[in-house]
């Protein structure tokens, strides 16, 4: 299913934007984390979750970040995504 919606060089991309989440300046995290909600929010958000489930976990965990500036886009930008998917988009990612 991802390969149909997204492609391979789509799923290279996000395995590599991916890695920025872990770099030490905020600065090149902020970005990142704006940048994969517009891509969860996007038509084929759904299936860039069930084919990388990591990658919500990954960005949950930013929002336990010791930059105030990285939780407070958490935070916004959960708060988009939920109230941008429905109710079974939400079902088909929980654990």
């Amino acid at each position: 299913m991802f390969k149909e919606k997204i492609g391979l060089f789509g799923k290279t991309i996000i395995l590599n934007i991916c890695q920025n989440l872990n770099h030490s300046h905020a600065k090149v995290r902020k970005p990142t984390i704006m940048c994969l909600f517009d891509l969860l929010m996007a038509d084929y958000g759904s299936a860039i979750l069930r084919d990388f489930p990591d990658v919500f976990n990954i960005l949950i965990k930013l929002s336990m970040d010791k930059n105030d500036e990285i939780k407070n886009i958490m935070i916004e930008k959960l708060i988009q995504y939920q109230t941008s998917v429905g109710h079974t988009d939400l079902q088909e990612v929980e654990y």
